[in-house]
């Protein structure tokens, strides 16, 4: 990283990126983002007794065809691979705020 990202405070390209996706998909699980969104991610179900192993929510990965016809880059397969990805304590947020934050 340069010297001058450091000081502009700019995130490398990739993780600026993931950056993106975590939160656009954060704004379409709270129902903040546009709708058409929403059509592009599952929501996996999980289990209906209240486990201690509950970390929030996971979203459910698109089929292997549909990876492999698409690739890793569309908003669909990305969006769970990095939401999936992100430690508990961040997917249990909240706010749009304390989740920047917690990316940060």
């Amino acid at each position: 990283i340069t010297p001058l990202l450091l000081v502009l405070h700019w995130l490398p390209v990739k993780f600026r990126i993931c950056h993106k996706i975590a939160e656009i998909s954060f704004k379409t699980i709270h129902n903040m983002g546009p709708a058409f969104l929403s059509n592009l991610i599952n929501i996996k179900q999980c289990s209906r007794y209240n486990l201690r192993s509950f970390v929030g929510v996971i979203l459910q990965d698109p089929t292997a065809k549909f990876k492999c016809t698409l690739g890793d880059r569309s908003f669909t397969a990305a969006a769970p691979k990095i939401w999936n990805g992100l430690p508990d304590y961040i997917r249990k947020e909240n706010d749009l705020i304390c989740l920047r934050d917690s990316l940060r």
